[in-house]
């Protein structure tokens, strides 16, 4: 993206998204990270590893953001593999607390993820349509705007 074509609003939105996200992301590793398991009971061990995982996943989301935000001097093939990374990283992380589960609640567990993401793959589908129908009706409305224009 191109500094010169975007406005200060919009720059100023790309910041507090790209932070955002990337202190999110580094809060998720180092929660991750400080996930323990003692006695049949979840908790939280900080120390200076977690602190570090935190300062490392920030440091990666943003140069990630960073990456995609320069779209036009990189490759699509190299976008579409960051996008990938960033959506597998997603998942793991959610995927990963999974491990601390007894194995005889899994069947259960399985069973409510697979829902879920039925459901949330409907939503986002159902999403994608509306969004769809509503641009080709800006379009519609762009093209039958400049006709009327013409022909006055």
């Amino acid at each position: 993206m191109k500094a010169s074509n975007i406005d200060r609003n919009t720059k100023d939105l790309f910041i507090i998204v790209r932070w955002g996200t990337a202190v999110a992301f580094g809060a998720l590793f180092a929660t991750l990270q400080a996930l323990r398991i003692d006695s049949h009971a979840l908790s939280l061990h900080f120390s200076a590893m977690t602190a570090l995982t935190f300062v490392l996943g920030t440091g990666a989301t943003l140069y990630l953001w960073r990456f995609l935000l320069r779209g036009s001097s990189s490759s699509s093939k190299k976008m579409m593999v960051a996008v990938r990374v960033l959506i597998a990283v997603g998942v793991v992380t959610f995927i990963y607390p999974l491990r601390f589960l007894p194995r005889e609640k899994m069947l259960d567990i399985s069973k409510g993820l697979a829902f879920a993401v039925l459901v949330l793959s409907g939503v986002g589908y159902m999403m994608y349509r509306v969004a769809k129908a509503l641009n080709a009706d800006a379009r519609e409305n762009e093209n039958r705007g400049g006709a009327e224009k013409r022909c006055e």
